[in-house]
């Protein structure tokens, strides 16, 4: 969350069994209905609106908003369906009505003067009149960002199929140009007859604006500083409707077979004449490339319609915030490259094999620093790697990081870098750019080991209506961190380790000490007796908050600062659970009761930050804490209909929080719509199910299923640097098969939370405990695996 819509809101199982059961079940689990039944589908597409043969079907997470909410009403239930292409994207879902383009930004991933484009929709119109629509409907094809809407009306259906066009290559290399056929987002239209009886000629279909467009010919116009967006028909030749008053319209009568619009964006200094129109085929072309790319990386073949839709939804929400050279963008409501936002989807990216796109993030933000001369919170989104010819001494740099990089955000980048090490095996890019890493860590300001806030942690105003401080506290200025503590000692250490790789032994000796004070002033500030960790301290000595909070008491693991089975890490986690744990499954830290219908808000329980609830899942997951299955449903439920998480979540009715909608370019508050959460919580589902994390250094992947509930899963191609490893999990009421496979040989770590033997092909195999306690009974098993099957057996009582 950064600044601007804090001071907004101011204003307003393990199941019991034997330990000596068979190898083979003879019943099977009752999977959850919860993660295997998405419901009713979104209604079926007309074959006139004319998809490929063999497009995808459509995702089964879809939004039918009720037609009659208005804009007071918010969008806080809506889901958002993005098309994006790394120049030009919008959202559809969350506009009156659902067809909306929302938060139009091109000819790149920057928003002009701090505003998008406004609102572009479509009506169906009698008489000058808005037809009242009875339905809707938001839909995306699965594995693309192709996005349906359907809006039903008085016996007739408006239909809209939007595509931002994927030409050229994106993310685009160094050296190449960005072709100007990324500028265009396709909106295929068509009008259905439902009743038979025939379209009634004063029926119109007109587009609606959030504010005034201009029109120049048979296009619409709006200008902003230093670009321009258009509307307009495909075929200027031939048109269908005309362009006037601020509006194209055409009868609704002649749209049964589909008209294209176009929505396109040029720079000063170009005209609607210097952006070729996109191909005839581009929408069929535009399928085929996001097949092609979906295609990539792992892939759950066999599983809970809930997981594998979730996956999809949010590896396609990360892919359509890349902007055209990889820098990943949140696109609603901020824009731009944030320094702390890439490591969501970076470590998504690369647990599921999607090596190419993580390292263009990392590469486009590698250029946005040079460019900068030093890290910085943000970057613009459009820089041009070309006009980059020399790389600053980053590790000469003596002078201190200010504003909101002066703690936090830095540490991130040596955590990416480290996670790309871990996944692919290859220290290159790491080596290449040590210095900036070194940068990240000595740049930060430390206090005898204590660092300050950055002013820019997302959950901090969240955390504040926990304790009762006022929204806009200045926690940067007036508290130490034990966030910041945490990810210095995580990312330090991440250094040293490049460091040994690089023989720099210099650096390894010089950051030890360092590493050591913070981390004993971590531990001797903020840990409680009881083995928690408090999320700040007063520097003038008042007395600290009386609890934990989730988003700093979660991340030990996960952040590297300790591993997760680490005897004091458990305890820390068993104390946290003890104190903040809710039975609706999830940390939380109360409401402050001075904030209950603060601003008019209907919140009692609380407000937190999208990514809360994936560091629990994933930290409970890591522990083998049996709160995790409610915290995975929790996590799985926080969704809007699309299926990506916001930035900030109403606990109450886990919706996002939206106080402001704007169709006038402004936006809403806030963020709906992100890599950074999807990220995060993402990959904790995964680790959730699948355990799935890998070390391509050692060659090891460590694998945990048994998440409760979700039936068999199978996952495919799961990377563990260059190789691929295929793993089907069969969980039965008193033990669990694991079948695995491998393309090259790898070590398969199996730790699961279980009491009794654990065999490979019925043999049994060697295995150590690792916790045996009052919560868990956790053991290890270790195997080498190539392309022979092996099946892996276990019990599943685990306490």
């Amino acid at each position: 969350m950064r600044c601007s819509p804090c001071l907004l809101l101011a204003l307003l199982a393990c199941t019991d069994a034997p330990e000596d059961a068979e190898d083979t079940d003879t019943g099977e689990l009752a999977p959850d209905p919860f993660w295997t039944d998405l419901g009713e589908g979104p209604p079926a597409i007309p074959p006139a609106l004319g998809l490929p043969a063999d497009a995808p079907a459509p995702s089964g997470l879809w939004s039918a908003p009720d037609p009659a909410r208005t804009s007071a009403e918010g969008t806080s239930h809506l889901g958002y369906f993005a098309v994006g292409n790394g120049s030009l994207f919008g959202v559809v879902g969350v506009g009156i009505p659902a067809n909306t383009l929302h938060g139009v930004t091109g000819p790149d991933y920057d928003k002009a003067q701090d505003a998008y484009w406004p609102d572009v929709g479509l009506q169906l119109v009698r008489g000058g009149v808005p037809l009242t629509p009875t339905r809707e409907a938001v839909f995306r094809l699965e594995g693309t960002a192709v996005v349906l809407t359907r809006l039903e009306a008085e016996g007739l259906a408006l239909w809209t199929l939007d595509a931002a066009v994927w030409s050229g290559a994106w993310p685009a290399p160094p050296d190449a140009d960005v072709p100007l056929g990324h500028r265009w987002i396709v909106r295929r239209v068509l009008v259905e007859d439902l009743d038979g009886q025939g379209v009634p000629p004063d029926v119109e279909v007109r587009t609606t604006t959030g504010s005034a467009f201009a029109a120049e010919g048979a296009w619409l116009r709006r200008d902003q500083p230093g670009r321009t967006l258009w509307v307009g028909e495909r075929d200027e030749g031939a048109p269908r409707g005309t362009v006037a008053d601020g509006a194209w319209r055409a009868p609704a009568g002649d749209l049964g077979t589909p008209v294209e619009l176009l929505v396109g964006a040029t720079y000063d200094g170009e005209t609607l004449a210097d952006l070729p129109r996109p191909a005839p085929d581009a929408l069929g072309a535009t399928v085929e490339r996001w097949r092609t790319w979906s295609a990539q990386g792992m892939q759950l073949t066999e599983g809970p319609a809930r997981l594998r839709a979730l996956l999809d939804a949010n590896k396609v929400a990360i892919r359509t915030q890349l902007a055209a050279r990889g820098e990943p963008c949140p696109m609603v409501f901020y824009t731009r490259m944030w320094n702390r936002d890439l490591i969501g989807p970076v470590r998504l990216f690369l647990a599921l094999g999607l090596e190419d796109d993580a390292t263009a993030m990392l590469d486009a933000h590698w250029t946005a620093v040079r460019q900068a001369g030093d890290l910085a919170n943000s970057y613009a989104s459009h820089r041009d790697p070309r006009d980059v010819t020399t790389t600053p001494d980053f590790e000469a740099r003596t002078t201190p990081y200010d504003g909101r990089s002066r703690a936090e955000g830095p540490s991130y980048t040596p955590l990416a870098y480290q996670a790309l090490w871990r996944a692919t095996g290859r220290a290159d890019r790491g080596l290449e750019r040590l210095g900036l890493l070194v940068r990240a860590v000595r740049g930060q300001e430390r206090a005898n080991g204590l660092l300050p806030f950055s002013g820019d942690e997302t959950f901090r105003p969240q955390m504040a209506t926990s304790f009762g401080l006022p929204i806009t506290f200045l926690f940067e200025e007036e508290t130490w961190s034990a966030n910041s503590g945490l990810l210095w000692v995580a990312a330090a250490e991440a250094v040293q380790a490049l460091a040994t790789e690089a023989g720099r032994t210099d650096l390894v000796d010089e950051l030890g000490p360092a590493v050591t004070q913070v981390r004993e002033a971590t531990e001797t500030t903020f840990r409680q007796a009881d083995g928690s960790l408090l999320p700040f301290v007063f520097q003038d000595g008042t007395p600290p908050p009386p609890s934990p909070y989730p988003d700093v008491a979660l991340k030990e693991a996960w952040s590297g600062y300790r591993a997760p089975l680490d005897p004091a890490h458990l305890r820390a986690v068993d104390a946290t659970v003890d104190a903040i744990w809710d039975p609706e499954g999830l940390f939380l830290a109360p409401l402050d009761p001075s904030y209950v219908g603060f601003a008019g808000l209907d919140i009692e329980r609380g407000i937190m930050a999208g990514m809360s609830p994936g560091y629990g899942t994933w930290t409970l997951a890591r522990t083998f804490r049996p709160e995790l299955a409610d915290a995975a449903r929790f996590l799985a439920s926080a969704v809007d209909p699309g299926g990506t998480w916001p930035e900030v979540l109403v606990v109450d009715d886990r919706s996002g929080l939206t106080p402001f909608y704007l169709g006038t370019g402004f936006t809403e508050t806030w963020a709906r719509y992100r890599p950074w959460e999807g990220g995060i919580d993402m990959e904790a589902l995964l680790v959730a199910a699948l355990g799935l994390e890998a070390d391509a250094r050692t060659g090891t992947l460590r694998l945990s299923p048994g998440l409760p509930g979700m039936g068999p899963l199978r996952a495919e191609g799961v990377p563990v640097g260059a190789v691929r490893v295929d793993v089907h999990h069969l969980p039965g009421p008193t033990r669990h098969a694991l079948e695995v496979r491998a393309t090259a040989p790898v070590t398969v770590r199996l730790e699961v939370c279980a009491r009794g033997e654990v065999t490979a092909d019925g043999e049994p195999l060697a295995t150590e405990v690792l916790v045996d306690d009052a919560v868990r009974h956790v053991v290890a098993a270790e195997l080498a695996l190539d392309d022979t099957p092996v099946t892996l057996a276990w019990p599943a009582a685990c306490r």
